[in-house]
């Protein structure tokens, strides 16, 4: 880049004397674009930094959002009975998010007619840790509805509840919120 700018300083001297400035001016001229050229390059590179910096940080949002076009949040809201140790999930909370992130899928009839909203789905884990009991405590529309049983059905055995040092069964509310992202992908 230097030996560019070099080259490109020693044409504008000689155009600048075949135009009839002196070699003084030229030489202001030359000093004064050599300048202008540096100034562009650094306001180039921060304007590149900026933008890099920017990507990243749309990235890592990105990232944080689901790649799926289904956004799901689930929080435990009530329970029938108080027990010593509830039933733990494996992998825990965490884990319960990511299998019903994973396995749910979006029913193709509410997607079209963008129907989105949260349902609230009770179950029973049993002595033995199975689900059990899955029914709808509030939904949104038959289609996000069925999906939710479906998917809360399929959940794998949890460490059973434990009251008085003997397991018990223990009911959960959990609300699954189906959201359609636009601005993502919608090929899975």
């Amino acid at each position: 880049m230097k030996k560019n700018l070099l080259i490109f300083s020693i044409i504008f001297l000689f155009t600048g004397i075949l135009f009839g400035q002196s070699k003084k001016e030229c030489k202001v001229s030359t000093i004064l674009y050599q300048d202008t050229i540096s100034n562009l390059q650094s306001s180039i590179k921060k304007i590149l930094n900026s933008a890099v910096n920017q990507m990243s940080i749309y990235n890592n949002y990105i990232d944080s959002l689901n790649t799926n076009i289904l956004s799901l949040s689930l929080e435990k809201t009530s329970m029938n009975i108080s027990v010593e140790s509830i039933p733990e999930f494996p992998g825990g909370d965490l884990g319960l998010m990511n299998f019903i992130n994973k396995n749910t899928k979006y029913p193709a009839i509410a997607k079209e007619y963008n129907i989105t909203g949260k349902v609230y789905v009770s179950f029973i884990v049993d002595k033995g840790g199975s689900v059990t009991n899955v029914k709808i405590v509030r939904g949104v529309d038959k289609n996000l509805d069925a999906e939710a049983i479906r998917v809360v059905s399929s959940l794998p055995k949890y460490k059973p509840g434990i009251q008085k040092g003997k397991p018990v069964r223990v009911q959960f509310t959990i609300p699954i919120n189906f959201t359609l992202n636009s601005n993502l992908s919608t090929d899975k």
